[in-house]
């Protein structure tokens, strides 16, 4: 995966791109602490640029929630493609996730 981090106004976006898989995995810390150490208050995961996520994928965006949440932020999920909101969807994540 490539992954870009920003801020937009009161927003932290974590841009992903390309795949999302399980050797994505040992990114999780250092996207979690740049995610829960900055001052917004809501935090945007946007999946525009990914066009494939698995299982160890989906338990990575669980992780980066987990965080969120636990920082006190509120996190929500934008622009996935169909293939990838497909896998969004039958995972239940609209349950879990803000989904944009």
């Amino acid at each position: 995966m490539r992954s870009r981090i920003f801020d937009r106004e009161e927003t932290r976006v974590l841009e992903c791109a390309e795949r999302l898989t399980i050797r994505d995995r040992k990114s999780i810390g250092r996207l979690s602490d740049s995610i829960n150490r900055s001052g917004r208050s809501q935090v945007v995961i946007d999946l525009s640029k990914l066009n494939y996520i698995d299982s160890a994928g989906l338990g990575i965006l669980l992780s980066l929630r987990e965080g969120a949440m636990g920082s006190g932020k509120r996190i929500a999920i934008s622009g996935a493609a169909d293939s990838v909101r497909e896998t969004l969807d039958i995972a239940a994540f609209g349950s879990l996730f803000d989904i944009r």
